[in-house]
């Protein structure tokens, strides 16, 4: 019994540390004010970013879902051997953030007492060919392949996205910047000439009044 409740507690404590990450990731902070920017510094780097949501929404769905084998006595539920989001009465903000908890001696017995439905609950054979097929470990599995597999998956898809739009960025701040370097030099040779035409129609005008006897008579 010892060791499938803690291989359970391992996968627990991770599930629990991913939810934490993902809400430190996402979380939106409100402001008092419009325009307070001082508090949206505060917010998540990745608040409402569709990936991560869609990736909690998918391993929350697969751990709290219902699965089914040929066995007399199932298991169909995680909380069926103690591991749910929160016991009965338990407060709405604990079962809001979806971490889970661990009744130990209720895992225990039901480990003791029905070792076979606590092992399908994780991975079964439904058609009888001898491969899983169904189960919690298996489909959550399956559904992290698409964000964790190697080469291009979504993560990594998400990833060349951003770091395209980054580029973009970039050249187009680059481009605006050479742009208003040339605009620069123009307003400067435009001054310059501006100056030089001041300065002539200072010194002729100096001239002028020198021809007509310094002007002071």
């Amino acid at each position: 019994v010892d060791t499938p409740v803690k291989k359970i507690k391992e996968f627990v404590e991770t599930y629990n540390s991913y939810i934490d990450m993902h809400i430190q990731l996402t979380k939106s902070v409100k402001v008092d004010r419009p325009g307070q920017s001082e508090k949206l510094s505060e917010s998540g780097l990745f608040m409402g970013d569709m990936t991560l949501i869609r990736l909690e929404n998918t391993v929350k769905n697969t751990v709290s879902g219902a699965y089914f084998s040929r066995l007399e006595k199932q298991v169909k539920l995680f909380s069926q051997i103690g591991v749910s989001t929160g016991k009965v009465n338990s407060s709405w903000e604990s079962i809001k953030e979806g971490k889970l908890t661990i009744d130990e001696d209720e895992l225990r017995k039901a480990i003791a007492e029905n070792p076979e439905g606590v092992a399908a609950f994780f991975g079964a054979d439904t058609d009888g060919d001898n491969r899983t097929d169904t189960g919690m470990a298996f489909t959550l599995v399956r559904e992290l392949d698409p964000y964790t597999s190697s080469g291009k998956n979504i993560i990594q898809t998400k990833i060349d996205y951003e770091d395209e739009m980054i580029k973009i960025s970039n050249e187009k701040i680059e481009k605006r910047l050479a742009h208003l370097k040339q605009y620069e030099e123009k307003l400067r040779k435009k001054f310059g000439a501006m100056e030089k035409a001041i300065s002539g129609s200072k010194s002729q005008s100096e001239w002028m009044k020198g021809q007509m006897g310094g002007g002071d008579k």
